[in-house]
């Protein structure tokens, strides 16, 4: 299951990425240079701002810019990158808080059965 999700999201980040490319494109082409280079220096620097502003500022321009449908792809593959990056963290803490329990029960049967 745990592999299922990571394909998801990388699937889903790799469609991310394609809009996001678009996106950002279309800054360019529509003289919003600081939005495209600040949308790039923070994708890369904190990877999520830049992908958020991109969003932002592509739905409010969607219609102007005509890339309605890439906005729709877009928001749509974000979302699921989200919920399976969400989804797998929770399962492998999950997974290793029960390795955590199984490794302390261990230890104190050691220690109730004398010895190490």
């Amino acid at each position: 299951m745990e592999l299922l999700l990571v394909g998801l999201m990388g699937i889903a980040g790799l469609v991310s990425f394609v809009c996001f490319i678009v996106v950002v494109v279309k800054m360019f082409q529509n003289g919003q240079t600081g939005l495209g280079v600040a949308s790039i220096v923070l994708a890369f620097c904190t990877g999520i701002i830049g992908y958020i502003i991109t969003l932002v500022v592509g739905w409010q321009n969607a219609d102007a810019w005509k890339i309605r449908n890439v906005m729709m792809i877009y928001t749509l593959s974000f979302i699921v990158q989200l919920v399976a990056f969400i989804a797998v963290w929770a399962m492998f803490g999950l997974a290793m808080f029960g390795l955590g329990e199984d490794l302390q029960n261990q230890m104190q049967n050691q220690q109730f059965n004398g010895g190490f």
